[in-house]
Order: C-alpha cells, then sequence, then structure tokens
C-alpha cells in the first residue's frame, strides 16, 4: 500500500477542479507557470511576510492573514473566501490558492 501523499512533487500546481489549483509560494511567484496554467486570481493564506502579492498589476489577488497553528479561527475567513472564489469562477477566472 502507498503511503505517500497526494500531493504533486513535480513542482506544478494541484489541479481541484477546472477553475482552482492549489499550490505553495514557488507557484505564486513564477509569472510564465501562472500565465501557462491561465491563472487569473490569487488566494494567499498565511502570516508569512514571504506570501506576497508578487504581480499585482496582473493578477486579482485575495490574502487572508492565517496562522498555521492549531488554533487558527479559518471559519471566520469562509465567506470572504467563498465569495473571492465565487466572483472568479462566475467571471471564467483560474484560481491558486497557495500558502
Amino acid at each position: 500500500m502507498n503511503n505517500e501523499s497526494s500531493y504533486n512533487y513535480n513542482n506544478t500546481p494541484n489541479k481541484i477542479t477546472d477553475n482552482i489549483y492549489i499550490g505553495d509560494l514557488c507557484d505564486s511567484a513564477d509569472l510564465k507557470k501562472l500565465k501557462r496554467y491561465g491563472i487569473t486570481h490569487v488566494l494567499i493564506c498565511g502570516d508569512d511576510d514571504e506570501l506576497q502579492m508578487h504581480f499585482p498589476n496582473e493578477f486579482i489577488y485575495h490574502h487572508i492573514y492565517l496562522e498555521d497553528i492549531e488554533s487558527s479561527n479559518i471559519r471566520k475567513h469562509f465567506d470572504e473566501n467563498y465569495t473571492f472564489l465565487k466572483n472568479a469562477i462566475e467571471n471564467n477566472g483560474i484560481v491558486l490558492i497557495h500558502w
């Protein structure tokens, strides 16, 4: 039985749906890669200063500040994240979510 994570280790974002990818900091900082995948929106999740809007003139960003600890209240961000994702998808956008 394979106990490996389903995470994609070949340096590409993981496709969740036709409009949503999950990636990492490297994905979010690679303009060519973002354009190749048709990314139009970037949802940043985290409190690290490195999690920045690398290309603010190229993409629509939303940043939620969330510590990567068990006691973080992610629930308080659900409505705003849902709205961001819904608006992107309704406008034929493709979202990269990264932490």
